[in-house]
């Protein structure tokens, strides 16, 4: 939504401000991930919460393609319903594709981080964010492609495993903490803005590098979002809003990837605003991403309602069950 803005307008500072500020989501996402993965005493391995990940990718798909088979069906082929079953053969969500590769070395990430000695991780947390931050901001030889891939989701959820094991940032203050994350998205904001080439023997940055994922103002900001509201003392209300919440998040971003939606409800629909006022530029795109995630969530919610009426979650255990006895039996415990 804000790529045609920030494309097409020359004075474009309230655009880029907006994008520096919600380039965190992706990086807080896989560090909370790691954050709420991590526990002390191990646990048993669940395949439950994949397959409730996979049915929810195929379920928006669906739900995508239906609503626009009824409104235009002339843009809806075959297609747009076989592809939702297969979304990482067909590269339908680079998130849920590396999410998958994440998730499936989890148990070994949890009992590393649970076996090494805090002081270690400490250690390791720096020397993570210097050399696959820090290092890849000016050359990226890691190949972490700024951020869309399955090595940087890893990364990102053993540093959010060690920020919980080693309480890193318990001891600041809470004002310091959100102080320091406007002063970095400033930064971000300001040299995207104002910023040059910096450039040493064919090695350097531009005005774009810091807005990514991998960029070291949008880590170390996204790594203190984690530590500010893991302090957080909620309510009853706001933990019941939590609650009915927090399973639909990850529909927002499928609804947002999704071709149909994308292609029909986002991309260059935006455009018009380049040369609109500052005031009605916010209140659009503020105004546009608080209906669409909330329309979102009433989506998946329907979903939820809708696998609850058939039993799904019943059926998920079930299988998870099954799978646990087929490693017991077969494969041996050392």
């Amino acid at each position: 939504m804000l790529a045609a803005v920030f494309l097409l307008t020359g004075d474009n500072m309230l655009a880029v401000l907006i994008q520096a500020i919600t380039m965190t989501s992706v990086d807080l996402f896989a560090l909370i991930s790691g954050y709420v993965g991590y526990t002390d005493k191990k646990k048993p391995v669940r395949i439950t919460p994949m397959l409730q990940l996979y049915l929810q990718v195929v379920t928006c798909g669906l739900f995508a393609a239906a609503v626009f088979l009824v409104l235009r069906p002339e843009l809806v082929s075959r297609k747009d319903f076989f592809t939702p079953f297969i979304p990482i053969t067909s590269d339908l969500y680079w998130y849920y594709t590396a999410y998958v590769g994440l998730f499936l070395v989890m148990p070994l990430l949890n009992a590393g981080l649970r076996h090494t000695p805090k002081r270690t991780l400490r250690v390791v947390f720096v020397a993570m964010l210097a050399a696959f931050s820090v290092y890849t901001c000016v050359v990226d030889r890691f190949k972490l492609e700024a951020g869309y891939t399955t090595i940087w989701l890893i990364l990102l959820y053993i540093m959010g495993g060690i920020l919980k094991k080693c309480e890193i940032g318990k001891k600041l203050r809470t004002w310091i903490i959100f102080a320091w994350i406007a002063a970095l998205l400033i930064v971000t904001w300001l040299w995207s803005m104002f910023g040059f080439e910096i450039s040493v023997v064919g090695v350097g940055i531009g005005r774009k590098t810091l807005l990514s994922y991998t960029s070291p103002t949008i880590l170390t900001a996204s790594v203190l979002y984690v530590i500010g509201f893991a302090r957080l003392c909620c309510g009853k209300r706001l933990k019941r809003f939590a609650t009915f919440v927090a399973p639909c998040v990850f529909a927002v971003y499928l609804f947002n990837a999704n071709d149909l939606v994308y292609q029909n409800l986002i991309k260059g629909k935006m455009a018009y605003l380049a040369s609109a006022s500052p005031y009605v530029l916010v209140g659009t795109v503020v105004g546009f991403s608080l209906a669409f995630v909330a329309a979102s969530i009433l989506l998946d919610r329907v979903r939820i309602l809708l696998f609850d009426l058939l039993h799904v979650p019943q059926a998920l255990h079930s299988i998870d069950c099954t799978v646990h006895k087929l490693v017991e039996k077969y494969i041996p415990n050392d």
